[in-house]
């Protein structure tokens, strides 16, 4: 019994021990089980994550390519719009270039006309000046359309334009005197007078404009020389000089009548106090007696307006002088202005910058009474 009751005793301790260690494996076998299933769970989470990714991996890809399709779908409509803005600009361009055609010969046309029907001589040099702005060349711009070889051709029509329109006024004879009073011959006076007017629109000479119609006949006149000497070929000239120099002999007599009637004009406004026509009667005396020119009725302007002119005279001398051309001035008008006397008590009230103006002029009328034809 003593031996039993220790064994028992034992063996309830024994069995105490075991229940407790059978119930510790549970509790972890529990613990296990509840791991499994969290990271159950977890591994659940973690595939529906993959999933998700994946869904918006794909998505992401498919966005990726609806992008890249539609960027493609903006590139072929750029292309388009490209090509139809292209087609509206030759378009423009071409309806502009034909506009400006058109509108430049009737404004061409309407200021020769007016030009002839007016007999004020002022007012012939208002047309004959709207008539040289209103040439295409002089319009051109350096865009699109407006090529090199575009100014090229619109000088050459120019040239052949101009020419046609002169010889109506030029006379069989190439008279040069500048006092004539019939309709043709002051048509033909304020043509050569104005033949160096720029449109104020035309581009400056750094970017191709800048010309006027007296620097297209020079350019032709000059060129002669070059083809002479055998420097270059008549073909290899541009068409507008050749053009010029198949009216060499009307071209010369224009730069000529220039030369003369750009100082009669300016004797014409300095004989009298208001500018007036001068009558064949006065134009006798001026022959005969010293005359003197109503500076004090001037203002600077017009100062520099005669010396501006005179310039353009000496200009046309030059050129001639170059292209191997003879000279000619018109022996009434070098006598006239032998007479031309500055009126001494006119200088002495004159500020600094009208003595010189006055001076200048006084300079170049005397170089172009000196210079021999």
């Amino acid at each position: 019994m003593k031996l039993l009751l220790p064994g028992i005793m034992a063996l309830m301790l024994t069995g105490c021990s075991v229940e407790s260690r059978l119930n510790d494996m549970r509790d972890s076998t529990k613990n296990v089980s509840k791991t499994t299933r969290e990271m159950k769970d977890s591994t659940d989470k973690v595939a529906k994550t993959s999933d998700g990714m994946a869904e918006d991996t794909k998505a992401m890809r498919q966005a990726t390519e609806s992008m890249q399709q539609a960027i493609e779908n903006m590139s072929k409509k750029t292309d388009e719009v490209v090509k139809t803005t292209a087609g509206v600009e030759a378009k423009t361009d071409q309806v502009y270039s034909d506009a400006r055609q058109a509108q430049s010969l009737e404004i061409r046309t309407k200021s020769l006309s007016e030009l002839e029907d007016t007999e004020d001589q002022v007012a012939k040099l208002s047309q004959a000046a709207h008539y040289f702005m209103a040439f295409e060349f002089q319009l051109w711009k350096n865009t699109s359309t407006d090529s090199l070889e575009k100014l090229a051709y619109l000088k050459r029509d120019a040239i052949d334009e101009f020419m046609r329109d002169v010889r109506r006024y030029i006379p069989e004879s190439h008279t040069l005197n500048p006092s004539r009073t019939d309709q043709k011959s002051k048509n033909l006076y304020a043509l050569v007078a104005t033949m160096h007017v720029l449109n104020s629109n035309s581009l400056p000479k750094e970017k191709g404009g800048g010309t006027s119609m007296v620097d297209l006949l020079s350019e032709g006149l000059l060129a002669k020389a070059k083809v002479e000497s055998g420097e270059v070929k008549l073909s290899d000239l541009p068409e507008y000089q050749r053009a010029v120099l198949s009216f060499e002999r009307d071209v010369v007599y224009l730069l000529n009548l220039r030369i003369n009637f750009i100082p009669s004009m300016i004797v014409t406004e300095l004989a009298t106090k208001n500018g007036r026509y001068l009558s064949k009667l006065d134009l006798a005396s001026m022959l005969v007696f010293p005359w003197r020119a109503y500076t004090s009725e001037r203002n600077l302007g017009h100062f520099r307006l005669y010396s501006e002119l005179l310039d353009e005279a000496a200009k046309a001398k030059n050129v001639l002088r170059l292209a191997g051309a003879n000279v000619k001035i018109y022996p009434g008008l070098v006598q006239i202005l032998k007479k031309m006397r500055f009126r001494s008590q006119d200088s002495a009230a004159e500020s600094e910058v009208r003595r010189a103006a006055i001076e200048k002029l006084r300079a170049q009328i005397e170089d172009f009474k000196a210079q021999k034809a």
